[in-house]
């Protein structure tokens, strides 16, 4: 469930409700593709969690990229930055 503003209204800040290397990685980052980026060559933070990764497409639809390996962060980067580069 996502409440719109839940951390506001919770009286949480980013520092109390994200991990800190997630932080580094978003620190100055202008894009989604900039974080994607940088976590590409954080073998910790990929090694650490597992996560899903998602996009919309061209068509408004959302896709999971790579649902099959759940546990593959790494994969699941590796291939969203793959389609940013083709286009």
């Amino acid at each position: 469930v996502v409440l719109p503003r839940g951390t506001e209204l919770l009286g949480l800040a980013e520092r109390e409700s994200l991990p800190e290397d997630l932080l580094r990685a978003l620190q100055g980052a202008g894009s989604v593709v900039d974080v994607l980026r940088r976590l590409r060559e954080d073998s910790a933070f990929l090694g650490k969690y597992k996560a899903g990764v998602e996009f919309i497409d061209q068509d408004g639809e959302q896709h999971s990229v790579l649902p099959a390996q759940r546990r593959n962060l790494r994969a699941r980067v590796e291939e969203v930055l793959r389609l940013v580069e083709e286009g």
